[in-house]
């Protein structure tokens, strides 16, 4: 009886020994998991500064691949933006780079999830400061959009003797466009093309005056022009 009674002991003993080392032994590959083998770390902040200056200050042909601009004329672009329209860097974002997510959507059509990504942001960031630089690029359009003279003299071609005070044209034109599922049928015109209505109007020297975008495939040109009048 006593020795039956050592040898149970003994194996409590081995078995209690046992699960203290894989206990030991689990803590030990833990504790090297998260203390001591580490991912590679990635500075985001140098890394989003690399690649914005390989966008807009290296090579020019991938600044106008990428933002359809040259650098000369994208520098311009962001100094008239700060001069006329009051466009400032913030503590976390230039206007250089605000302008270069705004002109990388135009140029691409890009989703607000793949500008975030290449430029390391937020997507909350990529649509607070596209919606700031296109106000601000609609004000700029003050500075460059300039209604011209209506000209009545000056047109001595034989042609024009049958417009008489004629002051210019207008016509109506598709442009195909990307809507919701749910709004094609309102956008989809005569030619089963899924576009919007625009209304232009040029002079005699065929420079527009006017246009008003926006109305859906679906709407009559006269519709259309009943909105330009009123």
């Amino acid at each position: 009886m006593d020795k039956e009674g050592d040898e149970q002991k003994t194996k409590k003993r081995k078995v209690v020994v046992a699960n203290y080392m894989v206990t030991v032994a689990t803590l030990v590959v833990w504790w090297h998991e998260k203390h001591i083998v580490k991912e590679p770390y990635l500075d985001f902040k140098v890394a989003r500064e690399i690649y914005l200056r390989r966008l807009y200050y290296g090579n020019n042909r991938v600044c106008v691949e990428q933002l359809r601009l040259n650098k000369h004329c994208f520098t311009v672009l962001c100094t008239n933006l700060r001069e006329h329209c009051g466009l400032r860097d913030t503590r976390n974002i230039t206007v250089e780079e605000a302008v270069a997510m705004f002109l990388y959507v135009l140029a691409h059509n890009f989703k607000n999830r793949t500008v975030n990504f290449n430029f390391i942001r937020s997507g909350e960031t990529v649509s607070r400061y596209f919606n700031i630089v296109l106000c601000a690029i609609i004000k700029l359009g003050r500075h460059y959009l300039i209604q011209p003279e209506t000209e009545m003299e000056g047109y001595e071609h034989e042609k024009w003797e049958w417009f008489q005070d004629c002051l210019g044209a207008l016509d109506g034109t598709y442009v195909k466009v990307h809507v919701l599922l749910r709004d094609q049928g309102r956008y989809r015109n005569r030619k089963n093309e899924i576009a919007t209505n625009v209304l232009g109007v040029c002079s005699r020297d065929m420079r527009f005056t006017y246009v008003l975008p926006g109305w859906e495939g679906s709407a009559a040109d006269s519709r259309v022009l009943r909105d330009a009048l009123d």
